[in-house]
């Protein structure tokens, strides 16, 4: 069985009735094989950087301003604390995705591999 697998499709030991004094414990083995594995479920370029082409240059540029309009938008009308930070930093968190997902097709494979 597969990690993946075995992350879906956990299985509890018990050896006894489950009390606050003795919970279940969830039996999910975390071998080297299995890292590897999980690892090998992720691109290559996963965590590399990979070189926009001019058109994508061109659309994070627009997607950047847009960004950067809807900010500004933000700093102007909604009243400073704890949420409007949260929601600055989500947007900026947002606008890199778009980067990456500028730069990627929906598997995960880099545009044009």
């Amino acid at each position: 069985m597969t990690l993946v697998e075995r992350l879906r499709n956990p299985t509890w030991e018990s050896d006894g009735p489950i009390t606050e004094d003795k919970p279940a414990k969830l039996n999910v083995a975390r071998t080297r094989a299995d890292m590897e594995e999980a690892a090998m479920a992720l691109h290559y370029s996963t965590f590399g950087y990979l070189l926009p082409t001019a058109d994508q240059k061109d659309s994070m540029t627009i997607v950047r301003e847009a960004a950067t309009e809807y900010a500004q938008a933000l700093e102007m009308l909604v009243p400073d604390g704890p949420d409007k930070t949260y929601l600055l930093r989500k947007l900026r968190e947002v606008a890199m995705w778009a980067n990456i997902a500028i730069t990627r097709d929906a598997d995960g494979f880099p545009r044009g591999e």
